[in-house]
């Protein structure tokens, strides 16, 4: 390096002290001894390019690394220049705000999940069967999306029926906007077929507000609350059966989640959801002798909760167990209220 801005220094000279000592006068800039470099700057923005050039290749090669090509700059030389910053380890960003990193990471964040479950279900059905669920969630700048599928189709014994196929599948979308670190909005969708439960299709779409309680590194804690609209529509056994094939309902919804990071490999989620009617509807049930009677009005309800430990072997692969009760009042006999499933799987987020 000290050979470089040696030539630097006598070049310099060479141009400038030459030409002020022919003359026997001393230009503004340049003192004997001493060279102003904006001076050179300022009247020979090429030399003083070339000059700045040769520098910086001499102190790449002085510490080992190679000489970027012409028209090509290296890592190492752009950190140099300031015009690269190292990107951080956002860690596990999908659970937190995008305003808690600053600055908010200006390009799209993925990441992907994919669950295999091996179940037991009690309820309307005694059976073992296989549920996938696959994730995807999305982010961009305070934008943050997540789409979820489960499917969970099997033949399976059910307590009324016997011998059945089972055909059970969710589709969720939400998009959130981080206004605060704490707050922000939601918008959803989801889509659910059952045909133990008689739900040939029902749709929500709801919106509200949610506020992030906690974002720690152990623990995190989230609730939103909204507006919703729910409209299901109903398979051709309970058309038979109650002479209507689809009803809707206005409803709050509300979404309640825990994780608890207890070490770094395990961890323990809790879930819990509600979807409240707020009008209601004819309830029918049936009296002593099988006949369908109707037990007045009442509003529908439909909660889901979860509690699962995960067991994680890899930054990418886990364990998982899971117990969930899925309560849904619906307005017709001779299907039961309430479902209880445990699962044990394994999960691969990439």
């Amino acid at each position: 390096m000290r050979k470089a801005i040696l030539s630097a220094l006598c070049l310099a000279l060479l141009l400038f002290a030459v030409p002020a000592f022919s003359s026997g006068q001393e230009p503004a800039g340049l003192t004997v001894g001493k060279i102003d470099k904006e001076y050179i700057k300022k009247n020979f923005p090429e030399v003083y390019e070339e000059i700045f050039n040769e520098g910086k290749e001499a102190g790449i090669r002085e510490s080992g690394a190679a000489v970027p090509a012409e028209g090509k700059t290296t890592e190492a030389a752009a950190v140099l220049e300031g015009q690269t910053e190292t990107k951080a380890d956002l860690g596990d960003w999908w659970n937190k705000s995008s305003l808690e990193y600053d600055p908010i990471p200006p390009q799209f964040l993925f990441r992907r999940e994919i669950q295999y479950g091996f179940q037991r279900t009690t309820g309307n059905m005694d059976s073992f069967a296989h549920a996938l669920t696959s994730r995807i969630d999305i982010r961009k700048k305070r934008f943050t999306n997540s789409t979820a599928y489960t499917v969970d189709k099997n033949d399976i014994e059910t307590v009324f029926a016997g011998e059945s196929e089972k055909d059970h599948q969710i589709v969720e979308d939400t998009l959130k906007y981080d206004i605060t670190k704490k707050v922000f909005a939601n918008a959803g969708f989801i889509w659910e077929r059952n045909n133990l439960a008689l739900i040939d299709s029902r749709y929500a779409i709801y919106g509200g507000f949610g506020y992030r309680f906690f974002t720690l590194d152990r623990h995190k804690l989230y609730a939103l609350l909204a507006y919703g609209y729910l409209d299901e529509t109903y398979t051709g056994d309970a058309v038979k059966l109650l002479g209507f094939d689809k009803r809707n309902f206005n409803t709050i919804f509300l979404d309640q989640s825990y994780q608890w990071n207890i070490t770094d490999r395990i961890s323990f989620n809790e879930k819990f959801r509600t979807i409240h009617s707020l009008n209601s509807d004819e309830h029918f049930d049936l009296d002593e002798s099988g006949n369908v009677v109707s037990r007045g009005q009442k509003r529908r309800n439909i909660i889901i909760f979860s509690l699962g430990l995960d067991f994680k072997i890899t930054d990418s692969f886990s364990f998982t167990n899971a117990y969930l009760i899925n309560y849904d009042r619906t307005p017709w006999p001779g299907v039961k209220t309430e479902d209880t499933q445990f699962m044990s799987g394994v999960k691969l987020s990439f």
